[in-house]
């Protein structure tokens, strides 16, 4: 099954550019999730792996094979659109039938095909119905499906599931999930949605201002995130993060020193990260209860600390309006100030 490689990809519309010297190596069978906040140009970089948009520079390869000048058709690459873009005059048949009409096979080998990959789907009970009698999931295994039957060396998908509601989100992700490890195809997979990449992704790419901030498995891009970017970007809720001193190894909040460091090699102003579910209930620390949020078997503590917002995770019961916490020394995570980069 082949693979994808992108080197040094550029990109620009008119005078503005919105890729950045873009290099991936996708491995064959891989998940691959393109992740970021919209407008980062991901889906740009979808777009240019499959052909519908021209690139500035860089190379495209699949297989070692340079496709960056072929047209789409000529990559054997099939798209899943977050609109699906079926055909609403044609049946969920002459749907998944009509790439196969386009490659000119025979009527009873498109049958075989078309009948094949639906009863894979779950979707030949639909075949004789057309798109407008279908649910938003049914559509969206039609849509797969018609990808699917060409046979392709490339699955691209475009944030397929942002148009569902999130109780079928949660069942279509498992469905894809079960399909590719089915199926096996290299698929690139573009998302906003941090847990649709760290539910399906094999590895992530985060993605800001057309740049990638960094690759990883998702325990890695969540375990051992090396921006600020990447660390208040991945978790629900994200990594808190607080600007902070250092003097004399001692770590302050505004004027009030919280506690010791053993790290001598600090700069002055950092900022300090922490996940909620790390921060730890009793201990030396106050803050004032904003808010709490149940939600079944933990609950969120929204937390004034002195001029910062924290949000503690804990399956525990809270009363009253003020909380006591400890900031475990392990679970820090220091960033610099100006770059943003991990320290």
């Amino acid at each position: 099954m082949p693979g994808l490689r992108v080197e040094h990809l550029n990109k620009f519309f008119g005078s503005n550019q919105v890729l950045f010297d873009i290099s991936l190596d996708i491995k064959e069978r891989e998940f691959f999730v393109l992740l970021g906040p919209s407008g980062c140009g991901k889906s740009t970089l979808l777009r240019s792996i499959a052909g519908l948009e021209t690139v500035d520079s860089g190379r495209i390869f699949i297989d070692n094979k340079d496709i960056t000048g072929l047209e789409p058709g000529e990559r054997n690459i099939a798209m899943v659109f977050q609109n699906y873009a079926l055909y609403p005059h044609m049946t969920v048949f002459e749907n998944l039938a009509f790439p196969l009409k386009l490659r000119g096979l025979k009527k009873k080998d498109i049958e075989v095909k078309v009948r094949d990959v639906s009863k894979m789907l779950g979707i030949d009970r639909y075949l004789a119905k057309r798109p407008g009698q279908l649910s938003g999931g049914e559509k969206q295994r039609v849509a797969v499906g018609r990808a699917l039957v060409r046979d392709p060396s490339l699955f691209l998908f475009d944030e397929p599931l942002s148009n569902i509601d999130a109780k079928l989100r949660a069942i279509m992700r498992a469905e894809i999930s079960r399909l590719h490890k089915r199926i096996g195809i290299t698929t690139v997979y573009v998302t906003h949605d941090q847990t649709e990449a760290l539910t399906l992704g094999t590895r992530i790419a985060i993605m800001r201002q057309g740049h990638i901030e960094q690759i990883g498995t998702p325990e890695e891009v969540y375990n051992d995130p090396k921006t600020m970017f990447v660390a208040g970007f991945m978790g629900a809720p994200p990594m808190n993060l607080l600007h902070v001193n250092v003097k004399d190894n001692r770590l302050y909040v505004g004027k009030d020193s919280i506690f010791d460091l053993n790290n001598n090699n600090l700069p002055e102003n950092v900022v300090l990260g922490i996940r909620p579910e790390k921060i730890e209930l009793g201990g030396e620390l106050r803050g004032k209860i904003v808010l709490k949020e149940m939600l079944g078997s933990y609950m969120l503590l929204h937390i004034e600390f002195y001029d910062n917002n924290l949000i503690l995770r804990t399956d525990k019961e809270v009363n009253g309006e003020v909380v006591t916490f400890n900031f475990p020394g392990e679970a820090l995570y220091f960033f610099d100030v100006q770059s943003g980069k991990r320290l």
